[in-house]
């Protein structure tokens, strides 16, 4: 739970390239008979600090360097800067100070940069509020934008990259500054400029709850550090590795967080790192949990070490992870030492450690039954919400939230036992696909009572809107943490009807992700190895056995792993008939998307991809069904479907080559091939300024309702983009389909709507079809309703042909295309149909 610890790797982050790592022994000596002839000064001194992180003596170190600043080197002065911030020496300041003067003197505007970088980054281990370090920040891109030199240029912004991300201002600038600098840097740019950008990418991609690549960025800095023989830098990146793996335990190597803390102790020790060795200390507590009995000592440790160095944000994770072992047998001494890290995080402007610090303080409360728990849970709420108001777009403040959505789990669980379901159920829903809410409100899409912000009566309200045949089921799968370990939130699903709420206890998630994408992998390979193994099915049991016999109709509030199970025979049948399922992100998204009216106008507007073949043939038998137009060649494009109007029309079919991208939402894409080979590329930001009012779309896309799982947001995908665009639900696969797959579902789902049928029975009655006809699970148990599928979208049950007559005239001779990641084509089988990539 607790983010990548703020610790030093080094103070002279921007600092040229570092000389050439010698021989171990005698290696201060050979820095001095080479410091006449380095490439630069600078380079020359650094020499002298990387042989002590690299395990040499460092008194004997630094005391080389301050001969050589009380001699008058400037850049000398910046080294010795370094050294002492780096073992939280009060005497870096002057250091920093002089050499800024000279530089100043001697107008060498890099020589200012890189001395404003080492104070900045001493003054906030010292504790210095945001507003004066970003100042000496922002004085130092300027410095190195007079200088000319473009890897200062980098460094400084890096630099300031870091301090947005480390204060909680904008994730965003940020991550465009950090990622600017890596143009730069990479592949053959200073090491130390190497290192700092991947530390900022890291602990954005942490906070912003992108797993994946935090961890592929932090491996990369341990990499990058053992290269170099950095044993000071390497101590860092291997408990932040160790961090990592304790923020996602279910995915996490068995030992693996445990394992990475002492090898970082070790190599802290060695390299005589103090910051890091505090750090491990802190890591290897939570990794050995609050029962072991050296685990009070080691966050003793951690705490006074840090103490020591001058670096009170960080030592408020050790007093954090102190009062979890303390409650154990002194709860009162506990809470006082929880109050006291959240009092010390709020002078040190230390956002996450003050949240973290928060939440171990409300956990204590809920406890030791104190009446004041859920006012104190509640602030953590604020104080998370307004630093969530502050990031610049969808993503970083649905992925801010996503990294302490134990803030909500704590407090719902709570009410929850205390038989406060309605509260339980309110205070998940205030977390819930927050930003697709807001979105809805922004373009005045369905009804504004719920807004963005607090649901109050949310249980009622969703209620009263379903009809007697219709459950919602909504669930609440918190991700395994270590913050509080005597405080775990358990897993539930709310089953809930008209007439009545049942809260169904459900076994522990951990592992269900895995399984999940094991099996959907095996359905992937066509060759029978996945079908009739569903895990998630079989963890379902509990929630399919509460459903009411009469419910015919099912609302799914997916959580966690549940976004990526195909829901095609998972809630079981009603009357003889699979049940009809749709799903969505929130009760709140659901509620307003159903106050939609009812649509009238045309039957479809089609877009079909003229370089796929079948996708004209599909979309043109569709509007032969149900009414409506194509677009023909040279209208395929962004522009010319906007100019359609398709918000006039009751139905939108996208028939298109895809692709969804899990690690960068924001690029995925529906790619067109217009007339005079043109191609037309629409992304998720194309799709939700179509304007749409209600209508249903049909996304005839490979994985097109595949994207970022983001806890309490849901999917960041194509689908969701459609429905922050105004449409009341879209249909799609949850994975890749060859093309005679997907024309075969797409004309049976047409047929069932055509008899006007609900979106989300024509797909059940669909994949009946499907099964019944003897296709495999693999080719159309992955479509999903995403939405409220209970539209009708022609309920006037227009005639049309027999489905085998119009399943005849769909028939694809040619093999298809699946256009993969990077434009790669690839044949599934000899003589098969290629898959159709959309």
């Amino acid at each position: 739970m607790i983010p990548a610890l703020l610790v030093s790797v080094a103070a002279a982050w921007a600092a040229p390239a570092a000389v050439a790592p010698a021989a171990a022994s005698g290696v201060l000596e050979q820095c001095r008979v080479a410091l006449p002839t380095a490439a630069s000064p600078y380079e020359g001194w650094r020499c002298f600090y990387m042989a002590a992180r690299r395990g040499e003596p460092w008194e004997a170190a630094e005391r080389a360097v301050a001969t050589g600043a009380a001699n008058g080197d400037t850049w000398a002065e910046v080294v010795l800067g370094h050294m002492r911030s780096d073992r939280g020496d009060p005497a870096a300041e002057a250091s920093y100070r002089r050499a800024l003067e000279a530089f100043a003197r001697t107008a060498a505007p890099a020589g200012e940069a890189q001395a404003r970088f080492g104070l900045a980054n001493f003054e906030w281990h010292r504790g210095a509020g945001a507003t004066a370090v970003r100042a000496i920040l922002d004085q130092a891109l300027i410095d190195a934008g007079r200088s000319g030199d473009p890897q200062t240029l980098a460094a400084a912004r890096a630099q300031l990259a870091r301090h947005l991300w480390r204060t909680g201002q904008d994730y965003d600038a940020a991550w465009t500054l950090a990622r600017q600098a890596e143009a730069i840097a990479f592949p053959d740019g200073p090491y130390q400029t190497r290192l700092l950008v991947l530390h900022v990418l890291a602990g954005i991609t942490q906070l912003t709850a992108r797993a994946e690549e935090e961890l592929d960025f932090r491996l990369r800095m341990v990499e990058l550090a053992h290269a170099e023989g950095d044993a000071y830098v390497e101590a860092t990146a291997r408990l932040n590795v160790a961090q990592a793996w304790l923020a996602a335990p279910d995915d996490a190597p068995a030992g693996g967080a445990e394992r990475e803390a002492r090898a970082a102790l070790e190599a802290a020790s060695r390299s005589e790192n103090d910051y890091s060795e505090a750090g491990a200390w802190c890591t290897l507590a939570r990794a050995l949990g609050p029962g072991a009995a050296e685990a009070g000592e080691d966050w003793q440790r951690c705490a006074d070490g840090y103490h020591r160095l001058g670096a009170p944000e960080a030592a408020l994770y050790g007093l954090a992870g102190l009062a979890t072992v303390q409650a154990r047998t002194d709860p009162p001494r506990a809470l006082a030492t929880a109050d006291a890290a959240v009092a010390e995080a709020l002078a040190s402007g230390a956002w996450d450690a003050e949240i973290d610090a928060r939440l171990v303080a409300a956990g204590l409360r809920w406890q030791a039954g104190r009446p004041d728990a859920r006012a104190a849970a509640e602030d953590v709420l604020t104080r998370l919400e307004a630093t969530r108001a502050q990031q610049e777009s969808d993503q970083s403040r649905a992925g801010l939230a996503a990294t302490r959505r134990l803030a909500y789990d704590l407090l719902a669980a709570r009410l929850a036992d205390a038989g406060d379901g309605a509260g339980a159920f309110a205070v998940l829903e205030r977390q819930r696909a927050h930003e697709l809410r807001a979105a809805l409100s922004a373009a005045a899409i369905g009804d504004g009572a719920w807004g963005a912000g607090v649901v109050p009566d949310a249980l009622a309200q969703v209620q009263s809107a379903l009809a007697a045949d219709e459950v919602l089921v909504s669930f609440e799968l918190p991700p395994g943490q270590t913050l509080l370990p005597d405080s775990a939130t358990p897993a539930w699903a709310d089953v809930i009807t008209r007439a009545a709420v049942k809260q169904v206890p459900l076994p522990a998630p951990a592992g269900l992700g895995g399984r999940v994408a094991a099996w959907v992998g095996l359905l992937a390979r066509r060759d029978g190895a996945g079908e009739g193994t569903r895990p998630a099915v079989a963890w379902l049991d509990p929630v399919v056995e509460a459903l009411p016999a009469a419910a015919r109709r099912v609302v799914v509030v997916a959580d966690g792993p549940l976004h990526r199970v195909p829901t095609a025979g998972a809630f079981g049948v009603a009357d003889g008939r699979p049940r009809a399922v749709s799903v969505v992100p929130s009760a709140a998204v659901w509620l307003r998307l159903r106050a939609l009216p009812p649509l009238a106008g045309p039957g479809v507007l089609g877009v079909a991809d003229p370089a796929l073949p079948g996708a004209e043939a599909e979309v043109d038998a569709a509007v032969g069904a149900l009414g409506g137009r194509r677009l023909r060649l040279g209208e395929a494009t962004a522009a010319g479907l906007i100019a359609a109007g398709p918000a006039g029309y009751r139905f939108l079919h996208l028939a298109a080559h895809a692709r969804a991208d899990v690690m960068h939402p924001e690029r995925s894409e529906l790619r067109l091939r217009s007339g005079g080979g043109e191609s037309a590329t629409l992304r998720p930001a194309v799709l939700a300024a179509l304007g749409l009012r209600g209508q249903a779309v049909l996304l005839s896309a490979c994985s097109g309702t595949d994207g970022r799982v983001v806890d309490g947001e849901g999917v960041f995908g194509l689908a969701r983009s459609l429905l922050a665009g105004g449409a009341r639900v879209v249909v799609g696969s949850r994975w890749a389909l060859r093309d005679d797959e997907s024309s075969a579902f797409s004309a049976a789902f047409i047929a069932h709507l055509g008899e006007g049928a609900p979106v989300d029975a024509a797909v059940a009655a669909a994949q009946a079809d499907r099964a019944a006809a003897g296709a495999p699970y693999a080719a159309w148990g992955g479509f999903v309703a995403m939405g409220d599928g209970s539209v009708v979208p022609f309920p006037e049950a227009r005639a049309v042909a027999a489905r085998a007559s119009r399943w005849a005239a769909w028939r694809i001779a040619a093999a298809a295309f699946c256009l993969g990641g990077g434009g790669v084509l690839a044949w599934l089988t000899a003589g098969a149909a290629r898959k159709r990539g959309r």
